[in-house]
């Protein structure tokens, strides 16, 4: 009976599941969630991705976030994800068919990539859900509803086609050593890299009918009698390996991992990245507008662009605005690693801290963000940034008397940084306030909300 932490890690209300009685499928997914477990993971900070065929159900089944996609296409779908979120743990899981015949390009190129994603291939050398095809991996000779003579086709080796393809971590094990295929999915998932980790499985169903193999148990015992590992394998003969399994850590190599390659590309030194984030309403569209004309109308030499995002509401629902400032034309115009946010609500701290670039700051306002993203979990050391708990807010509400120019008080506090780090002047933002707002009185309240933001920074201790 498994224990209620990895009952936690599945979804009950999709039991009982749709794979056959005696399928190895659920050894796997008890060995990947015992994995995580180990690993202390968090349902929220984990992906787990799939395609098409029986492993895919797999995603459905585990309570984590999760993505079921289209056949061959997951690790496309998963490359994405770590390329928006990197700080957050993907798995892929695949079968045979679904990774190495459509999926065989993506696979090949995510191993060339050596992205940060581990890929669990559950092989079991036929298209199991789709009627019993046979697989770029069904054994020579074997027999499957398109080979009614015999596989005639060379059959891929998994793990050799990802070492050569550049992967950092490779291993292979079988459901008959469900201990082994948990150490090697925790070891795939702690390794920075593509890791693949091939565990050899049964289909008694499709395959196993047509290849005197009717019965799970006669699968597990020959996985038994015929799996050898490593080190043993190398002392012997092509032909004492012929049907053999050969089990073990085959790559485990440190190499440049992608998500950090591409963020030193994309990050220039030249570069200043400012994101303000909140709700609809708070003005955080605004101000970065004004940050925007600042640099164009008051400041020479630099380059900058504007952009936001923002749901439905009128007001609530989150909402962000964010600038690129910069000493040479802007290519790229996204921010992907902001030097400065100041977030202004807990949803906006939750989905947007985690990508703030190391050494940057974040600004809380110590009114809504209740709770610091990471500050009591094994996230924090993934905000590697100074971290600043604000009364913006507050300071708009109390000093100024008005909320309405919380942005202007956040905007004070970019000020601030801006000089600091000898980016703009903040007197180019008080010139731009003060000709945004038509009515004297208006703008004199606008800029004492600014300067009220300046100096709670400016006065504010320095994060360690």
């Amino acid at each position: 009976m498994p224990s209620k932490e990895v009952l936690s890690w599945i979804r009950s209300r999709f039991m009982p599941h749709i794979w056959c009685p005696g399928c190895g499928h659920g050894v796997i997914m008890h060995a990947l969630i015992r994995a995580l477990i180990a690993l202390n993971k968090e349902k929220d900070k984990t992906v787990i991705a799939s395609g098409i065929g029986c492993s895919s159900r797999m995603a459905g089944y585990i309570n984590a976030c999760t993505l079921h996609s289209t056949h061959g296409r997951s690790l496309a779908f998963a490359t994405g994800i770590k390329m928006h979120r990197p700080e957050l743990t993907v798995v892929n899981v695949m079968g045979d068919g679904d990774c190495t015949a459509i999926g065989g390009n993506h696979f090949i190129h995510a191993c060339r990539r050596n992205i940060d994603i581990t890929a669990i291939v559950m092989n079991n050398n036929i298209y199991g859900m789709t009627g019993g095809q046979a697989s770029p991996t069904t054994p020579f000779g074997a027999f499957a509803t398109t080979t009614p003579y015999g596989a005639i086709d060379p059959t891929f080796d998994i793990c050799k086609l990802a070492e050569g393809a550049g992967a950092s971590y490779v291993a292979r094990t079988t459901i008959a050593n469900p201990k082994q295929a948990e150490q090697f999915i925790a070891n795939g998932i702690k390794k920075k890299g593509f890791a693949v980790i091939e565990i050899v499985t049964h289909c008694h169903t499709q395959f196993g009918r047509k290849n005197n193999r009717r019965l799970p148990i006669e699968n597990y015992k020959y996985f038994k009698e015929n799996s050898i590992m490593l080190a043993a394998a190398k002392d012997k003969t092509p032909e004492e390996l012929a049907g053999k399994i050969i089990c073990g850590e085959f790559v485990n190599r440190d190499m440049p991992e992608y998500t950090e390659q591409y963020k030193k590309l994309v990050i220039d030194k030249e570069r200043f990245e400012i994101r303000l984030a909140g709700s609809g309403g708070q003005g955080v569209i605004l101000a970065t507008e004004l940050i925007g004309q600042a640099i164009t109308y008051h400041e020479e030499n630099l380059y900058v662009v504007q952009s936001q995002a923002y749901g439905p509401e009128a007001r609530g629902g989150k909402s962000k605005a964010e600038v690129v400032i910069s000493s040479s034309p802007i290519d790229y115009p996204k921010v992907i690693a902001p030097n400065l946010q100041i977030i202004l609500t807990q949803d906006a701290a939750n989905e947007f801290s985690y990508d703030t670039t190391p050494g940057g700051r974040i600004v809380y306002d110590d009114f809504f963000v209740t709770s610091i993203p990471g500050g009591n979990s094994s996230d924090k050391e993934a905000i590697n940034a100074k971290i600043y708990l604000l009364p913006i807010i507050k300071t708009a509400r109390d000093k100024i008397g008005r909320e309405i120019v919380t942005n202007m008080v956040a905007l004070g506090c970019v000020g601030r940084v801006l000089e600091l780090e000898k980016v703009a002047s903040p007197d180019s933002l008080r010139k731009v306030i003060a000709a945004h707002f038509p009515v004297a009185k208006i703008a004199d309240l606008n800029i004492a909300a600014f300067d009220a933001g300046y100096e709670i920074f400016k006065n504010s201790p320095v994060p360690d």
